[in-house]
């Protein structure tokens, strides 16, 4: 009869175990939803302004509906990455890099970069750029000068080139920036 007994509280208990596992594992499911929902509220949260931004630097190419979206199927990555999909010709393409010639992936890094400074960045307004002019075809450089011009002019803008003529064309957009040259710079004396 004890015997018995506690095999009845050993089965008792093991069904209460097994309940509250498989209810351990219906919050795990559900948390995990919402934090991918909240997630891909987010990416479409930025997609339009990559797309804005990447018809800016980039208004010669038919690609739209610009969109992150989260890898939700896709092997060990499901849930854990995300891939640029596009309308290239108004056909759907994901990921993007399949069909975009290097100059269109640079504008559309560009477009990406820029739109994280503005969701991201907005409490310090500052952006620094290195030579980027140089990913861009020499016809859509101005592009990103109308970019910074039409979206971030209220933003501290520190770019640094090594192309004289890019530099005389900054000049000549923005007179008002501060332009400097930094002259007989060397790896031995700075």
């Amino acid at each position: 009869k004890t015997s018995w007994q506690s095999l009845e509280e050993a089965r008792t208990e093991q069904k209460f175990t097994s309940e509250e596992i498989l209810n351990f594992y219906a919050l795990k499911d559900e948390v995990i939803k919402a934090i991918q929902e909240n997630i891909k509220f987010r990416f479409d949260e930025i997609s339009d302004r990559i797309g804005k931004y990447f018809g800016i630097l980039r208004n010669d190419k038919d690609i739209k509906d610009i969109k992150v979206v989260l890898n939700e199927e896709r092997g060990r990555a499901a849930g854990r990455s995300a891939e640029i999909e596009l309308n290239y010709y108004d056909i759907s393409v994901r990921p993007a890099y399949k069909v975009l010639s290097e100059s269109l992936l640079n504008s559309l890094g560009l477009a990406v970069y820029f739109t994280c400074v503005k969701q991201f960045n907005d409490k310090c307004k500052f952006i620094v750029l290195d030579d980027i002019m140089n990913s861009l075809d020499i016809d859509k450089r101005d592009t990103l000068l109308d970019l910074i011009e039409k979206e971030f002019s209220d933003y501290q803008i520190i770019i640094f080139t090594h192309d004289l003529y890019w530099f005389q064309k900054i000049i000549r957009r923005f007179p008002d920036w501060i332009h400097k040259k930094i002259k007989g710079w060397d790896y031995l004396g700075g």
